[in-house]
């Protein structure tokens, strides 16, 4: 339950999250692109050309005539593929290590977590809920304390033992 409810272990998760959606974006580069795009125009008012009338055979006359169409459409697609990018290779390695950071920090701080909790746990042990000056709970500590000691004393005069040495 604590592992649960730490702020750092959310947060943890939520960084791991996003390495996620990094590594999907870095893979992205790599899939087809198809592109769509179209207009519709309408001409309410188609434009008017004067024409002199010499080229419909009514010489000295000007004929208006009206150009064009009332609706225009077009549509284009595209469709692209990228075969080779050293540069999005690179991107989709590093967001790839980026998110097994990202789980390992995770669990490193949910050991942690775990590691902390059980530090607390045995510390109650220590302590007596029941006494209400914290004589007892010293009394133990200070048991706990003198045989650390002895344990200690021993070890400095044997070497290799604990880590110590007698140089």
């Amino acid at each position: 339950m604590a592992v649960e409810k730490n702020v750092n272990v959310k947060s943890a998760r939520i960084d791991k999250e996003k390495s996620g959606y990094k590594k999907d974006e870095a893979r992205a580069a790599f899939l087809p692109k198809l592109n769509f795009s179209g207009s519709f125009q309408d001409n309410v008012f188609l434009p008017t050309t004067v024409l002199p009338g010499e080229f419909l055979g009514k010489p000295g006359t000007t004929i208006p005539v009206q150009m064009g169409s009332q609706y225009n459409t077009t549509a284009t697609v595209s469709l692209s593929q990228i075969l080779y990018n050293q540069t999005a290779m690179i991107a989709i390695k590093l967001s790839t290590k980026s998110s097994e950071l990202s789980s390992l920090t995770v669990e490193k701080i949910c050991e942690e977590i775990a590691a902390e909790v059980g530090k607390l746990y045995f510390l109650t042990l220590t302590v007596d809920p029941t006494d209400r000056y914290g004589h007892t709970g010293y009394c133990r500590s200070a048991k706990c304390g003198r045989k650390c000691g002895v344990v200690f004393a021993s070890s400095e005069s044997r070497p290799g033992v604990y880590g110590h040495s007698s140089g």
